[in-house]
């Protein structure tokens, strides 16, 4: 990496976050598998399950303290956070149950 492609977007603890340039414009790769070679050695890949219906699609992303990307992550006040997402239909109106 020469100092003319790359562009320090963050530092912390001796750890750089790096943005490089690329020579060809593209997407970049696509990961067809949570273990194939593309990955960047240390991040976890982690499949999200989702449960569609007529109105649409829920998913939990995580759940703080739960097995899995969030294990570690647990508030002190000892409260149970879901971090979740919703994609509904046009013209579907959900309601708190």
């Amino acid at each position: 990496m020469t100092a003319q492609s790359a562009h320090l977007a963050a530092e912390y603890a001796g750890t750089r976050l790096d943005i490089v340039g690329r020579s060809q414009l593209g997407l970049g790769d696509v990961m067809a598998s949570p273990h194939g070679p593309q990955l960047i050695h240390g991040v976890e890949v982690e499949a999200i399950a989702q449960f569609p219906d007529d109105r649409g699609c829920f998913a939990e992303l995580f759940r703080f303290g739960e097995p899995g990307l969030a294990r570690d992550f647990d508030p002190a006040s000892g409260s149970r956070i879901q971090v979740s997402f919703t994609i509904s239909y046009p013209e579907v109106k959900r309601e708190a149950v």
